[in-house]
């Protein structure tokens, strides 16, 4: 099982920012949605990108933007990767890479009712995420449906389960879901907009313990670590035939 990689969400502030990076993040993300509570101009995210190492990837958040807005913010802050986190159709993604190349495109799916792993495999995005069914365009603290999330990572190996990860499930969701990376906003903050220093290192600590337990699980199993029922098959894959 590869390491998941840890994207921290919602930042407004240098020092969170710098701390994330401290802790092991591989992603920090942005919210340029005006209607967020964690709403961030792009000029001041810029100020904090500009000192961050050139290996953390900038993630700017968007929700049903145009693709001039979001070419404006992409200049404006020097974010390297955009999230589409609204309703946005796959040829809206296309006309964006078209506009934006060399920016990498990751798209939000939420597990809703109907949501089916083949919708995220098919979207022409480089990356999606995997969040929680809600009225709200993210943050909002509610679990997505972790087995929905299961099935997409195992069409999309990189993918990133997002919703309600605190220190306290994390490490229950890498073992289950498996996914790629995970994205942590609302479950390390103290206020929205603003983290908990104490609980980013707890998350920290629980995603690091959950890659020593699934190494352990994986070294058992005979390198493989994927459960099998009397089928034959992983969780994963009876969910993607009970959607066919």
């Amino acid at each position: 099982m590869a390491k998941a990689k840890v994207k921290v969400c919602g930042l407004t502030d240098a020092d969170d920012a710098r701390l994330a990076v401290e802790l092991g993040a591989a992603m920090l993300g942005f919210n340029f949605y005006p209607r967020s509570p964690r709403y961030i101009a792009p000029a001041q995210a810029r100020r904090i990108i500009g000192a961050l190492p050139a290996a953390i990837e900038a993630v700017g958040v968007f929700v049903n933007a145009t693709v001039e807005d979001i070419a404006s913010a992409v200049a404006a802050s020097g974010i390297s990767a955009v999230q589409l986190h609204g309703d946005e159709s796959a040829e809206f993604c296309r006309r964006l890479k078209q506009r934006l190349p060399g920016v990498r495109i990751i798209k939000a799916f939420r597990t809703e009712p109907g949501f089916a792993p083949e919708t995220a495999a098919h979207y022409p995005a480089d990356a999606v995420l995997i969040d929680a069914a809600c009225a709200e365009f993210g943050g909002s603290g509610i679990e997505a449906d972790w087995e929905r999330a299961r099935a997409v990572a195992a069409l999309l190996p990189s993918a990133i389960l997002a919703g309600g990860l605190t220190a306290s499930n994390v490490a229950a969701a890498i073992r289950q879901v498996r996914p790629g990376a995970v994205d942590v906003c609302s479950g390390v903050e103290s206020v929205k907009g603003r983290k908990d220093r104490a609980k980013m290192r707890e998350f920290f600590a629980a995603v690091h313990g959950a890659e020593s337990v699934a190494g352990a699980v994986v070294a058992r199993a005979g390198g493989s670590g994927e459960l099998r029922d009397e089928s034959g098959d992983s969780p994963s894959i009876k969910f993607i035939k009970s959607s066919l």
